[in-house]
């Protein structure tokens, strides 16, 4: 599988734990989910050849293509010496695709200024062999957070699945992360939440029996492109009442409210290094 990276930005981490954080995005271009609601479609059907901008100051593909070291060479001198950044998050499409090429580009990255290590992951294809792939030579220097997406609505697969399927294989993926769980190498689960997909919800964290430590609950995001652009407030309002259920939920069962700070900051713009129109 080529090893398609499909956007490199500097911006904020916008959910869960490190929400505000200073961080580099290196997003992967391939998924094994096929989610409805995905906010980064984009991603998973860009290819190599089409690729329009990887950074600010590059406007070619980049097919990393094993070549880690000139990689991380080229985010250091475009992004790295620019910002004061110290945390990477690896998002995509799906990271545990790349688990080796992670691995490779934590490698590179050891002499720079990066310390923490995030991986979005929708939690489907984690296991011993691929956090193996991962943690192999691994610095003990980079703290890793592994932030897990469970996807609940059954259209997200491409084969019939059930919720308790779904359930099912992330029951398997739990025991591949006690294993490994340590004070390097954490992981917590992030819900999208909307009234509708409650039962589901609290089915996945009892039968999994999630400490509510781990929990992050995050509102629901309608259709920023649905709402004509003279009509701004009225996504925003809704998107208020979606905070608001959220907040609600957690309230009652004890859980964290995370935003989805990057979305209220810079819209659903695909570069949000972009500047945004006043």
């Amino acid at each position: 599988m080529n090893e398609i990276v499909t956007q490199v930005i500097s911006t904020i981490q916008g959910e869960g734990r490190n929400v505000g954080v200073p961080s580099l995005f290196i997003r992967f271009g391939i998924c094994n989910l096929i989610c409805p609601y995905c906010d980064t479609k984009w991603s998973t059907k860009v290819q190599s050849d089409k690729l329009t901008k990887l950074c600010s100051s590059l406007d070619t593909p980049f097919d990393l293509n094993g070549e880690y070291d000139r990689f991380v060479d080229i985010v250091e001198d475009t992004i790295l010496e620019r910002n004061s950044l110290h945390n990477i998050v690896f998002t995509g499409g799906e990271p545990f695709l790349y688990t080796k090429t992670i691995n490779n580009l934590l490698q590179a990255f050891d002499n720079t200024s990066i310390k923490s290590v995030e991986i979005e992951t929708n939690g489907t294809l984690i296991n011993c062999d691929r956090i193996n792939e991962i943690l192999d030579n691994f610095n003990a220097r980079f703290n890793i957070l592994l932030n897990i997406s469970p996807k609940l609505s059954v259209e997200s697969y491409k084969s019939n699945k059930s919720v308790e399927d779904i359930i099912d294989i992330h029951l398997q993926t739990k025991k591949a992360l006690k294993t490994f769980s340590s004070d390097n190498f954490k992981y917590l689960y992030k819900f999208i939440y909307h009234p509708d997909w409650e039962q589901d919800i609290m089915m996945f964290i009892n039968r999994l029996n999630i400490d509510k430590s781990r929990i992050y609950m995050m509102p629901f995001t309608p259709d920023r492109f649905s709402y004509p652009m003279d009509k701004e407030w009225s996504f925003i309002k809704d998107l208020r009442y979606s905070c608001q259920d959220t907040a609600n939920f957690c309230i009652k069962y004890g859980f964290k409210y995370s935003p989805r700070e990057h979305i209220f900051v810079y819209g659903d713009m695909k570069n949000e290094a972009e500047e945004i129109r006043r």
